[in-house]
């Protein structure tokens, strides 16, 4: 009879979403350099005790996907999260002396799945702890993208680490319903008829179906660029003397993104792009812009600035800030509508599309959205936070507020990443790291 009590009849969750931006793992880590005061399994334990908190309030956390049209997570209402415990042979020394690159260190990132090849069997949530040679810990989490963006992630881990700290902490549930998600954004972009018409035109104008592929050499590897205080300092300086009178300065944001993207047109002109256009994703979470809080995505892939090359070349870094601060600003609504139907109607991953032309955008993804410095798994002092990058020929920036600067992690070809360095104005501001 007691054995009866203890099972727990699988439920299922559907979740309708375009299968192809599904099979991907959000992996965030952190990095602790002290040794802790107890053993490697009693730090384990003392992360269990935080999972299980979490996942008894959203068991969906502790299940499994399973593959059809929806897609389903099947869970029990006893589902679990064993957080695994591994050594890895590096110290965290050596690991911030070479840019905790992937590569690298690739005993500890490559237990961190990114990039999935199929859904089925899945797990939602995954948590590690990693015992470094030093005596330090890095704890990661992974969560599967079918839940939600980096945002959720982060807030999953945030509640899991003040489950560990806080006995009186009460976790709320953390899964939300992807049709009342679409039912919300839609709602609040009912009637928006200011939203200039055009730029929807011009965002069917510039992602073709098919188109030639780059003349790119050498495999896709993982590389780092880092832009310290000081350049971000020169980089406002420069804002602020572009400005006139009655305009908004741009931000130290949107020149980082200007600066990339004028590097990166660059590169594909070097490599055999003849598409007009050129085009990046925007420098904000577009989603606070239209003033929803709910995690649809990263939506700043989806609403890409547009400009024909010779603008983004010609006119320099403070003109081409503004025009991503005005479109950032002025036609999000327009691209978060595009995004919808693209996605109801069943469409392709558009990244991928993107990438097979010679023309392809820039995904930016601004991390400053994910508090990770903020997680706190009672640990003592935190070294470092890092975020184990998808493998995409995209770009994706993302500020380290621990040291003042942005920490650029690229997945590039190793033709293209030769362009970046040989590129004169993007290298007067970035130092390579890895």
């Amino acid at each position: 009879m007691d054995a009866l009590k203890t099972f727990a009849p699988a439920m299922s969750l559907n979740v309708k979403r375009c299968e192809s931006v599904m099979r991907v793992y959000i992996g965030l880590l952190w990095f602790y350099p002290h040794p802790p005061t107890t053993s490697l399994a009693e730090v384990t334990q003392h992360v269990q005790m935080g999972v299980n908190k979490v996942v008894k309030v959203t068991p969906e956390l502790g299940g499994t996907l399973r593959d059809g049209t929806p897609v389903r997570v099947e869970y029990t209402a006893n589902s679990k999260v064993l957080v695994t415990c591994t050594e890895v042979p590096y110290t965290y020394v050596e690991m911030e002396k070479g840019g905790f690159s992937q590569e690298k260190y690739s005993q500890l990132f490559d237990v961190i799945p990114s990039i999935t090849p199929d859904i089925e069997g899945l797990a939602v949530l995954r948590v590690w702890v990693f015992g470094l040679s030093c005596g330090g810990v890095a704890i990661a989490t992974a969560t599967h993208h079918i839940l939600g963006d980096g945002v959720a992630a982060a807030e999953i881990a945030t509640s899991i680490g003040r489950a560990c700290v806080d006995p009186k902490y009460e976790p709320v549930a953390m899964w939300s319903s992807r049709d009342r998600e679409l039912e919300m954004l839609l709602a609040s972009l009912k009637g928006d008829e200011k939203v200039d018409d055009s730029y929807v035109r011009h965002l069917h104008q510039i992602i073709p179906a098919s188109g030639g592929v780059l003349q790119t050499k050498g495999r896709v590897g993982s590389y780092q660029f880092v832009l310290r205080a000081e350049s971000l300092r020169r980089l406002k300086e420069l804002a602020m003397l572009g400005s006139k009178d009655g305009e908004e300065v741009c931000s130290t944001n949107d020149m980082v993104v200007a600066l990339l993207w004028r590097a990166h047109t660059r590169a594909l002109i070097s490599h055999g792009s003849t598409s007009e256009y050129t085009y990046s994703g925007g420098p904000k979470d577009l989603r606070s812009v239209v003033g929803i809080t709910n995690y649809l995505g990263n939506m700043i892939v989806l609403c890409p600035v547009y400009s024909t090359k010779s603008f983004v070349l010609g006119h320099g870094l403070v003109p081409v800030s503004r025009l991503i601060r005005k479109y950032t600003q002025n036609g999000s609504a327009a691209g978060l509508l595009q995004f919808i139907e693209e996605m109801a109607n069943g469409a392709p991953d558009i990244l991928a599309t993107l990438g097979a032309t010679d023309s392809p955008s820039m995904a930016f993804s601004n991390m400053t959205r994910l508090p990770l410095r903020q997680v706190d798994f009672g640990m003592g002092e935190l070294g470092t936070a890092q975020l184990r990058s998808f493998y995409t020929p995209y770009i994706s920036h993302a500020i380290d507020d621990g040291a003042g600067g942005f920490l650029v992690n690229t997945c590039l070809p190793e033709s293209i990443l030769a362009s970046f360095l040989s590129d004169e104005e993007f290298m007067s501001y970035a130092d390579r790291v890895y």
